[in-house]
């Protein structure tokens, strides 16, 4: 069987993991490495794979 509309392209990927740390606080950026404390932080997971799907 022949196929009519063949596809140019195969895209997969493996193994896409980000890890975001998301810090919350009132915390102004300081520049020259000054150490601040945070309120709180989050971990979210994700990954960059949809954007080239």
């Amino acid at each position: 069987m022949i196929d009519s509309n063949p596809q140019k392209f195969d895209v997969g990927c493996v193994a896409d993991l980000c890890i975001d740390l998301i810090m919350h606080g009132n915390v102004v950026p300081r520049f020259h490495q000054v150490e601040q404390f945070v309120d709180n932080y989050h971990i979210e997971l994700g990954g960059s794979h949809s954007h080239l799907v």
